[in-house]
């Protein structure tokens, strides 16, 4: 009994102790209420370690993809696909150690809108996803992941989290 009290504390205290990376917040240099032509859309994801250990061994890769509205949402991650198109971008990813209440900046996402998807994206028969993923390890040696998506919402200018691809281990 005591053996598994002693497993159980100890797991508590790697969760407790252990590195929880995930996206602090959006930031929008570029004024996403202006959707029209020619008008390009910037994004930066904010990630940050919110655990109490470093998380080492970190990747983070982020991407903005426009999907048709019935379309189910899929990340798309392969920064080789050819010249970037205005359906979607990929933010180059990085690698290194995020330490705990450190904050980290993605290199920033952009797409330049033809005219008949900024018109879709407003009437809603597009939409503007930004998306991320980032796995590490943790100062235990345990492997983790979080992966996030947002999407634009058009009648209200804000980015409202994705009811999937949004989750963490």
């Amino acid at each position: 009994m005591q053996i598994w009290l002693l497993i159980c504390t100890l797991g508590l205290t790697r969760d407790d102790q252990r590195a929880w990376v995930g996206v602090e917040k959006l930031e929008s240099p570029s004024k996403i209420e202006e959707i029209k032509e020619g008008s390009p859309v910037s994004v930066n994801l904010v990630w940050k370690n919110f655990g109490k250990s470093p998380a080492l061994q970190t990747d983070v890769a982020a991407g903005m993809r426009i999907m048709g509205r019935t379309e189910e949402f899929e990340a798309v991650y392969d920064s080789e696909s050819g010249p970037e198109t205005a359906q979607e971008t990929n933010m180059p990813a990085i690698s290194g150690a995020i330490w705990p209440s450190v904050t980290y900046r993605s290199p920033r996402g952009s797409l330049m809108f033809t005219k008949q998807q900024a018109t879709d994206i407003q009437r809603g028969e597009q939409r503007l996803y930004v998306y991320g993923k980032a796995t590490y390890r943790d100062a235990f040696g345990r492997p983790h992941s979080t992966h996030f998506c947002s999407r634009f919402v058009p009648e209200s200018r804000t980015w409202r989290l994705h009811d999937t691809y949004s989750e963490a281990n």
